[in-house]
């Protein structure tokens, strides 16, 4: 009860401001991808190394393709605004509200926030990218490190496990199940996705609800979602009604996680 879904998020960062528009941009709309602005809005500049402080401002100039919570667009800058949400509400920058909520409490020991504590853990995996000749190790890159609720989080696949078991309801102790519920409930419809050549003649319909795609199957529902950056490949999907989870993780930027998915 710190803040409601249905609050302008205008209000906890204001920094960010959308063009007039039939009515705000609620919270609900930032998690549940629906802000109205083009497909990855300004990621370009996350690549090019801008710093988030600068990127938020240049929202007021771009024009929305649709209203506030008409449209599915999946964004990364617009998402990271959940971080001021939390910054200004529970009165505890995002990384260490993360810790101290969800990571500790559910026992996710190798996990955590941000660049420096992904290159200071002595057991972590360096990215691969394919050259012509071959895999090459790189170096982790830092820049979506700077929206850390977007892509700033470590884990290990032990660490994974601790999440999945607690969306399953296996944890109520720290996640209740009416908060899985909340997040797992459809908002938008995702229709462009029943043409994913990965799940072509499978997938009967597809949402997006907060922070969490929704694929209904012919036996099940899956909730799911993958992320994807230079030289790292991930994905996760668990059904409730199967008790079952399962996550990929890939220190190598192939299409074979989504293939094995």
């Amino acid at each position: 009860n710190r803040f409601s879904l249905e609050q302008p998020v205008a209000a906890f960062a204001p920094s960010f401001r959308i063009k007039a528009q039939p009515r705000a941009l609620t919270i609900e709309d930032v998690l549940g991808q629906r802000s109205g602005y083009v497909r990855n809005a300004y990621d370009n500049l996350i690549e090019a190394g801008i710093s988030r402080d600068e990127i938020l401002p240049r929202f007021t100039t771009l024009k929305p393709l649709c209203a506030p919570g008409k449209c599915y667009s999946y964004q990364n800058n617009v998402f990271s605004l959940i971080e001021d949400v939390i910054d200004k509400s529970a009165g505890l920058p995002y990384p260490r509200a993360l810790q101290e909520r969800i990571l500790e409490p559910l026992g996710m020991a190798g996990a955590s926030v941000g660049y420096h504590a992904f290159i200071s853990e002595e057991n972590h995996a360096e990215p691969h990218l394919k050259t012509r000749r071959g895999w090459v190790e790189s170096r982790p890159r830092t820049t979506y490190y700077q929206v850390a609720s977007a892509a700033g989080i470590n884990a290990g696949i032990v660490d994974m496990a601790q999440w999945v078991a607690a969306l399953l309801g296996h944890r109520p102790d720290v996640i209740s199940s009416s908060v899985v519920d909340e997040v797992l409930t459809p908002r938008i419809r995702t229709a462009n996705e029943l043409a994913n050549r990965n799940w072509r003649g499978v997938l009967q319909d597809a949402w997006y609800g907060l922070g969490w795609r929704i694929y209904q199957l012919p036996e099940t529902r899956l909730a799911l979602h993958g992320g994807w950056v230079a030289g790292y490949r991930a994905e996760i999907a668990f059904s409730r009604e199967l008790d079952l989870g399962i996550v990929i993780l890939s220190n190598a930027e192939t299409r074979a996680v989504g293939e094995l998915n």
